[in-house]
């Protein structure tokens, strides 16, 4: 795996044959806005450069630095070479994989990862999509507040709505988390 993730290719004369796909920063990229700015993107970056000069760089120097290796250093290597390996993006609905059974046993809540602002998700879905978010980020209908207003008047006034609810699209919600985000009670609406 660590000879497919970071680019080290022997005389192909392997006898493990391991075939990995590996998500590069391009390839997340394609499929996550603003990418390149992200908490994972920083963390990912840094965890590449972390193993890259750890690695020795040819395929024999690198099994042989392997079989040194304690067994923790290991795990870390193959963690970090299994995360660049994991597509868990569906262009359809979600029937048959196990993104959401892998996400509970890492502990991994995306809203810890993400968070709809205007760039990577607002400007992208209609206005009805982005007041529909609000109003179950919130509770609260915010079809009034906005009548009349152009989209940009109403992504602006989306995102600061969603600022710290911690609310996801169905698509990078876990099953079961559907209708799971929190509710804004009568009193604090009214503040609004």
């Amino acid at each position: 795996m660590a000879e497919t993730v970071f680019g080290l290719y022997g005389a192909g004369d392997d006898v493990v044959m391991v075939t990995v796909r590996t998500m590069g920063d391009s390839a997340l990229a394609q499929d996550a806005s603003d990418y390149a700015a992200s908490p994972a993107a920083t963390l990912l970056g840094a965890a590449e450069t972390q193993w890259g000069d750890r690695l020795p760089g040819s395929p024999a120097a690198l099994f042989q630095w392997l079989l040194a290796q304690p067994e923790s250093t290991l795990l870390e290597l193959l963690a970090y070479c299994t995360a660049r390996s994991i597509n868990a993006v569906a262009a359809r609905p979600r029937s048959a994989n196990h993104s959401d059974a892998l996400a509970e046993a890492l502990g991994l809540d995306m809203v810890d990862w993400w968070i709809p602002t205007a760039s990577c998700f607002l400007n992208s879905v209609s206005k009805a999509k982005a007041l529909e978010a609000v109003k179950e980020a919130t509770g609260v209908d915010p079809t009034q507040a906005t009548a009349g207003m152009k989209k940009a008047e109403v992504v602006a006034y989306c995102a600061t709505k969603l600022e710290g609810t911690r609310w996801l699209p169905s698509p990078l919600r876990m099953k079961g988390d559907i209708g799971d985000a929190p509710a804004v009670s009568e009193d604090e609406a009214a503040d609004d």
